[in-house]
């Protein structure tokens, strides 16, 4: 029987990388028109969906946008 792993833990340079990313998508969204500003608001929401669940387990959450 394989042991199962558990999940990594998020490290605090993985979560600071990011944070860099997510705040340089929010910025594009402000300069660009309307359309595109809109899929890459969702997109930010999806990758916070998707840390939010990673690091969830170790007490940390996102601030919203």
């Amino acid at each position: 029987m394989i042991a199962s792993n558990p999940k990594p833990r998020v490290t605090p340079k993985q979560l600071d990388r990011y944070d860099r990313e997510r705040q340089a998508a929010l910025y594009r969204a402000s300069l660009g028109p309307e359309s595109k500003a809109q899929k890459l608001l969702q997109l930010v929401e999806r990758e916070d969906r998707k840390w939010n669940r990673r690091i969830a387990t170790q007490g940390i959450t996102l601030s919203k946008v």
